[in-house]
């Protein structure tokens, strides 16, 4: 089973400025609105969906927009968020 990494707030601040994109940009490929993206970068604790999410889509560079199974992890991951 592989283990869910972690992000403080200031790593995600850090890898989102790393991917020069602006927090409406990088939180909408993981399906969250740019204000639950500012909470997290502000250390509230993130759900693992969406966590697994940052990791997939920013860190190994998956483009979850053209799988169906993808577009139902974003979609379930946004209604926690």
């Amino acid at each position: 089973m592989f283990k869910t990494k972690q992000y403080t707030g200031q790593q995600l601040l850090e890898l989102r400025k790393k991917l020069q994109l602006n927090q409406q940009q990088f939180w909408a490929e993981v399906g969250v609105a740019q204000s639950g993206g500012s909470r997290y970068e502000s250390g509230q604790k993130m759900p693992k969906p969406v966590t697994k999410l940052i990791e997939l889509v920013h860190e190994c560079q998956l483009d979850i927009s053209t799988t169906k199974a993808c577009k139902a992890l974003a979609k379930a991951a946004k209604g926690i968020a």
